[in-house]
């Protein structure tokens, strides 16, 4: 089959973003791809950032506040929440996935931000058990309240303590078939020992 054969050929299905992914994106996106461009000269550019305006001051609780946006990639949205959310010299924990989690580790360096990782092995998720135990040592309580959201199926899930998302992922693992009991108690404890080592190295006292 020749290479030009090869890019004719139609999959079947809906083919979905891995960047990072897999991600559906919108029929609405997709079809809004297909139009003309409007030039930045067209009167419908302004009603458009109009609206774009008004609609983060209703989805921010705001009236009065004044809106700013910028346009940039993933790499830029990175560096706007490192720059917005992290003091220089501060710590945050990265946990590791591998290429996507060490570039964002590798920025966050560089805008002066110290970065804890968790230990990565490539094919496989998050080791759950590390961050688990490396959280409740940081701050010193189990009662730490977060959200983990799927872009897979939209939904988001919140969790009141660091445990409570151990034992979910446990209890996924057996009911799914992945796993025995035995072998998610021991996957635990190793991310537990592995957190104990990244806190030791890491996180002294100055």
């Amino acid at each position: 089959m020749t290479p030009s054969a090869t890019l004719q050929l139609r999959i079947p299905g809906h083919r979905f973003l891995h960047a990072p992914g897999p991600t559906r994106v919108p029929n609405e996106v997709m079809e809004a791809m297909s139009r003309q461009p409007m030039d930045l000269a067209d009167p419908r550019v302004d009603a458009m950032i109009a609206t774009c305006e008004s609609g983060l001051k209703k989805l921010l609780h705001t009236r009065d506040a004044d809106v700013f946006m910028y346009a940039a990639n993933g790499h830029g949205a990175w560096e706007g929440v490192i720059a917005n959310v992290l003091a220089p010299g501060r710590s945050v924990l990265i946990a590791g996935t591998g290429h996507f989690s060490e570039s964002w580790a590798i920025q966050t360096e560089a805008l002066g931000a110290r970065v804890v990782r968790t230990p990565w092995v490539e094919g496989f998720p998050i080791d759950v058990g590390t961050v688990e135990a490396v959280l409740r040592a940081f701050y010193r309580t189990p009662n730490v309240t977060f959200d983990l959201s799927s872009t897979v199926t939209g939904t988001t899930r919140r969790y009141t303590s660091t445990a409570a998302l151990v034992d979910e992922i446990r209890i996924a693992r057996i009911a799914g078939g992945m796993h025995f009991r035995k072998a998610t108690v021991d996957g635990a404890t190793l991310g537990t020992s592995v957190a104990d080592w990244v806190l030791t190295k890491h996180f002294q006292p100055r």
